[in-house]
């Protein structure tokens, strides 16, 4: 130690507070010599994830293999240095799948996007996806109707006993980027652990579920759908204020009756496609 110190006094080993890419150079020389990434940095792991409207993000891990604060283990003081990045080609990362998604299996995975590391070997990392999940659809009270749709994050491979998803409590679904919608307004967000866990019949899985409730703005409906339909009923009662002789009768009430069949293929091309529940609307 106080080697380095005299090399560090006279300007053989750049000080603590002197950054360079030569210094940044030895540390990921050093660091990476003897790093194997496909072994876990300890027996048990604890992944920290927010979800985000946009996409699931936010994971933080520890890698104690990474840690850089102590000079002795290195050739020398590489404390100036605040962050490495890196890409998961080069460390560890946890199999993370989208159990629901109905596109592909949906791996969180981006060797693009790089990691950053912490000097006391804190790995942050944000891969960007667009997943679509399966979610169930009750139109009972369409276009008043609240939707529920849930998306389930399981750990792949690695059992409770090795890999922990945790939810990070400060922030758990993370809305800073979400903007309002014309058709879909957001009534809250949910993540927990509850439920049972993913299990092949011997070990299990740790799992998290992230929910998001939606309400649906019905305005538009009941403006070109609802309104509508509520005066050709009044219509109807017309007919009965026709004068007999007239002969119109009839043909009024051919006329308000192909209206509605009309309507009513509008509002079935509008409502999803569902048999497990019934609109009132189309009722």
């Amino acid at each position: 130690m106080i080697f380095l110190l005299l090399l560090t006094k006279f300007g053989l080993i750049p000080a603590s507070d002197d950054y360079s890419t030569g210094l940044e150079t030895s540390l990921r020389d050093e660091i990476f010599d003897d790093y194997e990434v496909q072994q876990r940095p300890s027996e048990t792991i604890f992944i920290m994830i927010t979800l985000n409207l946009l996409t699931v993000n936010n994971l933080t891990w520890d890698d104690n293999r990474l840690n850089w604060t102590d000079p002795l283990k290195f050739s020398a003081d590489f404390t100036s240095i605040q962050y490495l990045f890196s890409s998961e080609t080069y460390v560890w990362k946890p199999t993370l799948v989208i159990k629901n998604s109905i596109q592909d299996i949906g791996v969180l995975t981006d060797p693009s996007i790089p990691m950053r590391i912490s000097q006391t070997g804190k790995i942050f990392w944000n891969p960007p996806g667009i997943y679509k999940v399966s979610c169930k659809s009750d139109i009972t009270y369409y276009p008043f109707d609240t939707q529920d749709c849930t998306i389930k994050l399981i750990s792949w491979a690695y059992t409770t006993g090795e890999v922990i998803l945790r939810i990070d409590q400060n922030k758990a679904v993370d809305i800073s980027d979400y903007t309002e919608n014309g058709e879909w307004e957001l009534i809250s967000t949910l993540a927990s652990t509850d439920g049972e866990q993913d299990t092949d019949g011997i070990t299990g899985f740790s799992s998290l579920f992230f929910s998001i409730k939606l309400r649906r703005r019905p305005i538009f409906h009941i403006i070109n759908s609802i309104l509508p339909m509520s005066l050709m009923a009044v219509l109807i009662a017309v007919v009965f204020k026709l004068p007999v002789d007239s002969g119109e009768k009839t043909g009024f009430s051919l006329t308000v009756l192909l209206a509605y069949g009309v309507y009513l293929t509008i509002i079935s091309d509008e409502i999803p496609s569902t048999s497990v529940s019934t609109s009132y609307l189309c009722k």
